[in-house]
């Protein structure tokens, strides 16, 4: 019987694999997410950098928020505050519960969704945002840096990434 070989970046090995990351033999396969070399194996997240404004010129209120769904997927908020704007993938690779979020409020504050302080598991859907209910007070912000943490090693800084989200009512 045959056995499968695999070139390991010097030899054809049996017991040692290794993949081509795009510049050199590495031990795990990878992908290109459009900016860099990612693992296929382990946890990877890239949440998105574009920052969230809206506002609206009804008599209701403005809502601009964020939400990290417990299935990978990154949403908006639109004016009228439901989340219905998809942003991406959060979760590149791994499972959700294996990922904690935490915010830390820069400037501004999140008066209308907020799960409050401390590194949070997102196998549950975590939203935050702000809403401008006055009229002619100009717009709600808070500037807010979401880090992710890699929860099984105990808390390895995955990626971490700073939003303005911005409401305006302007009738």
């Amino acid at each position: 019987m045959a056995l499968l070989k695999v070139y390991n970046g010097t030899s054809w090995d049996t017991s040692i694999w290794k993949a081509h990351n795009g510049s050199a033999w590495d031990d795990f396969a990878h992908f290109w997410d459009g900016t860099a070399w990612v693992p296929l194996v382990g946890l990877h997240v890239s949440p998105n950098t574009a920052n969230v404004s809206t506002g609206t010129t009804s008599p209701d209120d403005a809502f601009a928020g964020v939400q990290y769904k417990s299935d990978g997927n990154e949403w908006s908020s639109t004016g009228g505050g439901t989340f219905s704007v998809g942003r991406g993938q959060w979760l590149d690779i791994g499972s959700a519960s294996a990922v904690w979020v935490e915010r830390t409020v820069n400037s501004g504050s999140l008066n209308w969704q907020d799960p409050g302080t401390g590194r949070k598991v997102l196998s549950t859907t975590r939203t935050y945002g702000v809403t401008d209910t006055s009229v002619g007070g100009g717009p709600v912000t808070a500037n807010v840096t979401f880090d992710f943490y890699d929860a099984a090693s105990g808390g390895n800084l995955l990626d971490s990434v700073t939003l303005d989200l911005t409401a305006e009512k302007t009738i």
